[in-house]
């Protein structure tokens, strides 16, 4: 659930910018099988699963994700940033508690093993669901608007990999999920049971104005809602 006053505040931002005719949202999704995996509870690493089990599924179950080319200036100032994944399903999310990391990496690698020696930023996010919709899909179906969820705003984390000497616009972003002392899992679907299932990461910025008075605002959207 989101905090009701960080809530308003995107919502007076945004609202600021749609009545002057401006989108400040820009959406990048996952469009290669090996940019969303797993690293299940027996070590085992899978970037070609149909779905991702975050949490605890008979033991720690870890999702890894990269978005490329995530085009912000580096003076950018987010206003808010989250991930959505299309929900498959899962047996009790009260039982869910899950921890969002970015990969603290300007140009991290796809992943084609085990990413999780990668550094992790100092920012992170705690992600307690309080739904989980699931639906099971019929291959080469496309998902429903209701089945997307989404995390908490984690703009910090988007921030401080933006901040890192050698990320330049147009540079991979990479995150990681992991179990926080829960003791069920939820269930996503992956880009490899259909690219319209890839995960999306949403991020909302704004430029410094370029003179006194007046405001600056990059306002385009990309991939699919």
């Amino acid at each position: 659930m989101k905090d009701l006053k960080e809530l308003w505040r995107e919502q007076q931002v945004r609202a600021k910018l749609k009545a002057e005719g401006l989108d400040p949202t820009e959406i990048w999704q996952v469009n290669m099988s090996s940019d969303d995996a797993i690293v299940n509870w027996q070590g085992n690493f899978y970037d070609d699963w149909w779905n991702i089990w975050l949490g605890y599924h008979g033991g720690e179950e870890k999702g890894c994700f990269r978005f490329v080319p995530v085009n912000i200036p580096k003076d950018a100032r987010i206003i808010s940033a989250r991930l959505k994944f299309v929900s498959w399903a899962t047996p009790d999310i009260t039982k869910v508690k899950l921890k969002i990391y970015g990969i603290a990496e300007g140009n991290t690698e796809t992943f084609f093993s085990d990413p999780f020696g990668r550094p992790h930023t100092s920012a992170a996010v705690d992600w307690d669901p309080e739904t989980w919709p699931g639906h099971e899909y019929i291959p080469g179906t496309p998902p429903g608007e209701g089945d997307w969820v989404e995390t908490p705003n984690i703009g910090d984390i988007v921030a401080e990999i933006k901040s890192m000497t050698e990320w330049s616009p147009g540079n991979p972003m990479g995150f990681f999920i992991e179990n926080d002392g829960g003791s069920g899992d939820a269930e996503i679907y992956t880009y490899d049971f259909g690219p319209l299932f890839g995960p999306k990461l949403e991020v909302a910025w704004t430029l410094p104005p370029p003179l006194k008075g007046t405001i600056a605002v990059h306002a385009k959207v990309a991939g699919i809602i």
